[in-house]
């Protein structure tokens, strides 16, 4: 059973959500736009993963999606997806890459070749066996020690050609495609024999690691050295793309296309959330959707039915609630 769910990264929707409120000739839109590609091919590759985990046993297995966690060093760690049995523990870290993989082991080197070009990423295998010490480590101090931690590296697309320079058959024992998943749990299931946990501490475990999850939310404005005061202002239209909407007798209408909304509004205050921040008063609802009047921004906020703090004239919005919905 999947007792985690996997879902679009917060990444994602604030890189979507910067390039909607950016100038297309904005510096660092060209960085932002590829960085956005990376990660939603990463995601996708995930999201193909589900695939093959759904032939998996719902009675005897459970499966998290996208934890992470942190060490004691205070390191954090974060894997793609756990797959926890009574007899033992695998981690998967995908890969969604086109092309020729080559592992060179001389050099200790991760390397794709596409139409004739190399370009060296991070070793995944590396990657994945230090999250196998990290968790292993993180099992003992929550007693389940005697779990047993699997490490895999799946490679998504099913078309990616994988090489290594030299012992092929090691890598591939850890490195294969995602239509092998299966297969390869099946092999361990033989081998590891016999239940160390019961289905009730299974489910503790996973029930655990899900509680210490920790999301990781950075600030997107800070890592691309970009001021809120260049963002796009207003309300966009979901019909014609421009900030032109206007509020007019509890509607929005597009001054562009003449498309009518009565909740345009939410998406703009999803994008202040996912760029600036989670807290909004009067004042700056006001310059952020483009509404002059006081009482007009005051009585949108409230039929929102967010919580609020302080006093009618102070008083803040906390927009977190709105981060399950969008107009866009």
């Amino acid at each position: 059973m999947i007792l985690k769910e996997r879902t679009v990264p917060l990444i994602i929707k604030k890189l979507e959500a910067l390039l909607r409120r950016l100038p297309n000739n904005h510096p660092q839109w060209t960085r932002i736009e590829e960085d956005l590609f990376k990660y939603k091919a990463g995601y996708h590759g995930e999201k193909s993963l589900d695939y093959h985990l759904s032939f998996f046993p719902k009675e005897s297995s459970i499966i998290l999606h996208d934890l992470r966690l942190v060490d004691d060093f205070k390191h954090f760690f974060q894997i793609d997806t756990i797959i926890i049995t009574p007899r033992l523990l695998i981690i998967i870290e995908v890969k969604n890459l086109i092309g020729t993989l080559y592992f060179d082991q001389t050099f200790n080197q991760f390397i794709r070749i596409i139409d004739g070009k190399e370009e060296s990423f991070t070793n995944p295998i590396i990657q994945v066996e230090r999250q196998k010490r990290q968790l292993t480590e993180w099992l003992r101090k929550h007693n389940f020690k005697n779990l047993c931690v699997i490490p895999y590296v799946v490679v998504s697309n099913p078309k990616t050609i994988i090489k290594a320079s030299i012992n092929q058959s090691e890598i591939a024992k850890k490195v294969f495609h995602s239509e092998l998943l299966y297969k390869k749990v099946e092999e361990l299931e033989i081998k590891f024999k016999t239940d160390l946990y019961t289905q009730k501490e299974i489910r503790k475990l996973a029930k655990l690691l899900i509680k210490q999850h920790q999301l990781l939310d950075q600030n997107i404005l800070d890592k691309y050295n970009i001021s809120s005061a260049e963002l796009l202002t207003g309300v966009l239209c979901s019909n014609c793309s421009q900030f032109t909407m206007e509020r007019d007798k509890g509607n929005w209408i597009c001054n562009y296309c003449l498309h009518d909304s009565k909740e345009a509004h939410i998406g703009a205050l999803v994008d202040y959330l996912l760029l600036i921040g989670n807290t909004i008063k009067n004042k700056q609802a006001r310059d952020f959707l483009h509404i002059p009047s006081i009482y007009n921004a005051s009585r949108l906020l409230s039929k929102l039915n967010l919580t609020t703090s302080g006093t009618k004239k102070d008083k803040t919005h906390y927009l977190d609630e709105l981060s399950q919905q969008s107009s866009y």
